[in-house]
């Protein structure tokens, strides 16, 4: 029942132009696969990210951090050439930890925190750790 009904406050928000009825930072409450996430410092949610010092097919993307079910997460990573899956992701709080196998070959590492709509971490690769910044994708008002 509940997530019917989430589901379908989902689809009002998406639909009808009431300015009062779309997703904004202000409210907290943001629409996200099937769920209602609090934003503050989740890592639930949409980032558009950029990796500094990567190689530019991997520079820059679109992260996309799900809960499945209690506390069982995944991530998926939007590249221009594809898109990868995250593994033996691990959420606690604010910060997300996943790995991910790169061209078959190479495992990279990365941690996040995430502080309001932004996030920030590391990637390490066998070249060394990168930067990692973002900013949550919101839902236009």
């Amino acid at each position: 029942m509940k997530k019917n009904l989430v589901k379908i406050v989902c689809a009002l928000m998406l639909f009808l132009p009431l300015s009062n009825m779309y997703a904004s930072t202000e409210d907290k409450v943001f629409c996200v696969f099937d769920n209602f996430v609090l934003l503050e410092d989740s890592p639930l949610g949409v980032w558009v990210y950029s990796v500094s010092g990567a190689d530019p097919e991997y520079s820059n993307g679109v992260l996309y951090i799900e809960e499945k079910e209690k506390e069982t997460y995944k991530v998926f990573v939007q590249l221009k050439n594809g898109t990868l899956t995250g593994q033996d992701v691990e959420v606690d709080g604010n910060t997300v930890k996943f790995g991910m196998n790169i061209e078959g070959v190479e495992r990279v590492v990365v941690e996040l925190e995430v502080n309001g709509n932004l996030i920030r971490g590391e990637v390490y690769t066998s070249q060394g750790p990168l930067k990692i910044e973002g900013k949550r994708k919101l839902p236009p008002k």
